[in-house]
């Protein structure tokens, strides 16, 4: 079993705040597991379904049904919490989609803010104050790592460790959530509608992080070498 809480970059941002949380997954087993029964929220309608084979977790859903894992203040609660707006909250995920796919989504809303990735054919778009006027071209069909910091009102966004946005979060208080997966009640034409799977193998959640604007560059280079150390131990087993 490879789920860590409070895991490698725990340890790096615990040095500044003993409240700091940090989850890493490494899809060794699907996200209801029993022994992630206390660490995902997990939905999933009829039709959806998710399955893991050597290290790797594939989600699979239609329009409109949903499948998604994280933490729903709402559905399916787990005991540990996001941080609120002052201090930070971080997710990283490794994934890919599989052809003829569209529409995945990374998701952090603290309670004041909101941010958003999703990851559609050849492109990903991102959630500014001014929607999703915004994408960034990209192979989603490559393993990438996406990243979102959500912190006192501001987001970043980074693919591979590059910065593709970063500035004032969209005001948003009706949910507390972060969220991998499909929503699977878009049919927006600007969005896409959500078909076919994405492909996980690591997922990282950092959360109560302080003084998120200096820390940032620290905890992403954590969650760079811990999944170089995790990608190098499944080599070696």
């Amino acid at each position: 079993m490879r789920t860590l809480i409070m895991g490698v970059v725990g340890l790096v941002v615990l040095s500044a705040n003993l409240s700091a949380e940090t989850i890493h997954y490494s899809a060794d087993v699907v996200p209801d597991h029993s022994s992630l029964q206390n660490v995902f929220s997990t939905h999933m309608t009829p039709g959806p379904s998710w399955s893991v084979s050597a290290g790797e977790l594939t989600l699979t859903t239609t329009h409109p049904a949903t499948i998604w894992f994280g933490n729903h203040s709402e559905v399916d609660p787990v005991p540990w919490d996001l941080a609120d707006s002052s201090e930070g909250n971080f997710l990283s995920v490794r994934a890919k989609l599989a052809p003829s796919s569209s529409n995945w989504q990374l998701n952090i809303y603290d309670g004041n803010y909101r941010s958003n990735l999703r990851l559609a054919p050849d492109y990903l778009a991102y959630f500014t104050l001014a929607g999703y006027g915004n994408s960034y071209p990209i192979d989603t069909s490559e393993y990438h790592v996406y990243s979102i910091l959500l912190a006192d009102g501001r987001v970043i966004y980074q693919v591979d460790g590059n910065e593709v946005y970063s500035g004032a979060a969209a005001a948003y208080s009706l949910k507390t959530l972060v969220t991998v997966g499909d929503g699977g009640y878009s049919a927006n034409p600007d969005w896409g509608i959500t078909t076919g799977s994405m492909l996980v193998d690591e997922v990282t959640i950092i959360t109560h992080i302080p003084e998120p604007s200096t820390l940032v560059l620290l905890c992403m280079s954590a969650v760079g070498l811990l999944a170089y150390a995790w990608r190098r131990r499944r080599r070696l087993s």
